[in-house]
């Protein structure tokens, strides 16, 4: 007679909940993969900036680094000059905001010397470490150390690596940003697989979540 009615009462009840438990996880799951693929992207394409221009990038993150000391500068100088008082703090700050101004606009105008100037620094600390090994080394060697020729290896191995940074200084640094590009472009890889590995997910979640609504439809409208 056209009259139907609910065979189970407890039945939809469940299904509804899991119709509702689904529906809030693809929609976290939803934005979870689009973030993913936004940020797989980005990695992908600045790793590959980081590989084709490392001598260009280098050059802006050193003056981004002038630009900042100029920044601090100029807000210490401001500080100073705005405050009411004068105290000897405050002229050590102005002190110390002139020479970030100078050191800042020095940088901007030769930003390669900074670029040199890292790796000569750690080169020099490598070599006093290398030294101090091949100290050790020679006195194992004496004491008659079984295997003192391995501490030989790794002291000849700190003062090549160290040699080469103060020889080859901007080579190292424009290798390092290179090797930053690589890991940027293997993260964003891992990222994107990742990515369509939630893609699947969703479509499977949606796939249970319609499933779930068809059994329902189906018990809500089977008749007595």
């Amino acid at each position: 007679m056209g009259i139907f009615k609910r065979k189970d009462s407890n039945a939809p009840a469940g299904k509804a909940a899991g119709k509702i438990r689904n529906s809030r996880f693809a929609a976290s799951l939803g934005i979870l993969k689009n973030n993913q693929f936004v940020l797989s992207v980005l990695a992908v394409l600045l790793g590959a900036v980081f590989l084709i221009w490392p001598d260009i990038l280098l050059t802006i993150l050193v003056r981004f680094i002038g630009a900042v000391f100029i920044l601090g500068g100029i807000i210490a100088v401001v500080m100073f000059f705005t405050s009411r008082e004068r105290m000897i703090v405050h002229s050590i700050v102005l002190g110390v905001g002139v020479v970030m101004a100078v050191i800042g606009v020095w940088i901007l105008i030769s930003p390669e010397f900074l670029i040199t100037l890292m790796p000569k620094i750690i080169g020099l600390l490598l070599l006093i470490c290398g030294i101090t090994s091949f100290t050790g080394t020679v006195t194992l060697a004496r004491r008659s150390y079984s295997r003192w020729w391995i501490s030989l290896l790794l002291s000849i191995g700190i003062l090549a690596a160290a040699l080469v940074l103060l020889i080859r200084p901007f080579e190292i640094a424009t290798l390092f940003v290179r090797i930053v590009g690589a890991v940027f472009i293997y993260t964003g890889a891992v990222n994107l697989w990742i990515f369509f590995k939630l893609n699947r997910l969703l479509k499977i979640t949606v796939q249970e979540t319609e499933a779930i609504e068809t059994q329902g439809e189906v018990v809500e409208s089977e008749p007595l």
